[in-house]
């Protein structure tokens, strides 16, 4: 049995909630955004009593460390158009919530099923028609959909040159890799823009932000694909974290 309430009674509880966290990060939703993001996160956290899809599962937690924090990609993203990518989508975040606070043609990609066929679900009750969910990883799918994105979003996912090497031959020319990091040493600052040089990379900006309620730092960077690589890519699955460029 649920422990949760049902789903109007959680948006009706968190609403007011979810708009002030959002306008600390200068983000004002409509009630629709509004309903629509409680209503994902509800989902997920319904989902996640059968399917491990996040350990955070306290409401007001998730509503900062999972909406908030993907409402940090909200601004450069919606400063671009065309097709999205979200590598490493998990339950969604951020590219259902990306969705959702300005609808268009978009890709939610992970190599777990059991995650990809819960974003399914999720869209569906959703009504996100745009939105296609895929189980693949990312060097294979990068095969078949070379220069095709014009953004693609990565929420914790690797590290930063890994990120840049997944992102490259997936990115059309002048595309943006949107890349959020928690802590971010020096040395993997560094590395990254070595490796965003020899990929054809120009870095746009990085941005430090605070999430409320004291609850971390994050990073926000950005890089424009401005040239072809200088390495063949994408290389075999795994071959960017067990031999990083």
């Amino acid at each position: 049995m649920s422990i949760l309430p049902d789903r109007s009674s959680f948006v009706a509880t968190y609403a007011k909630v979810l708009r002030g966290e959002a306008a600390t990060v200068g983000v004002t939703l409509t009630d629709i955004q509004c309903d629509r993001l409680l209503s994902h996160l509800w989902l997920v956290l319904h989902a996640n009593e059968q399917v491990n899809l996040t350990a955070i599962t306290e409401p007001r937690e998730a509503i900062t460390k999972h909406i908030i924090d993907s409402l940090l990609f909200f601004g450069p993203y919606r400063a671009e158009e065309g097709p999205y990518l979200d590598m490493g989508t998990g339950a969604g975040y951020p590219g259902i919530v990306l969705e959702i606070m300005c609808p268009r043609p978009g890709v939610l990609l992970d190599a777990r099923v059991r995650k990809v066929e819960a974003c399914k679900r999720f869209c569906r009750e959703l009504g996100l028609e745009d939105v296609e969910c895929r189980a693949e990883r990312v060097e294979d799918y990068a095969r078949t959909h070379r220069e095709y994105f014009a953004t693609i979003t990565a929420r914790a996912l690797a590290p930063l040159a890994v990120l840049l090497e997944y992102a490259q031959p997936l990115l059309a020319l002048g595309g943006y890799l949107i890349a959020g990091k928690g802590a971010l040493s020096n040395d993997e600052l560094t590395h990254g823009n070595e490796v965003a040089d020899r990929l054809g990379y120009k870095g746009v900006s990085r941005e430090t932000l605070q999430l409320p309620h004291n609850a971390g730092q994050r990073e926000i960077l950005i890089y424009e694909k401005v040239a072809e690589s200088t390495v063949k890519l994408p290389r075999r699955a795994g071959m960017a974290t067990k031999r990083p460029l």
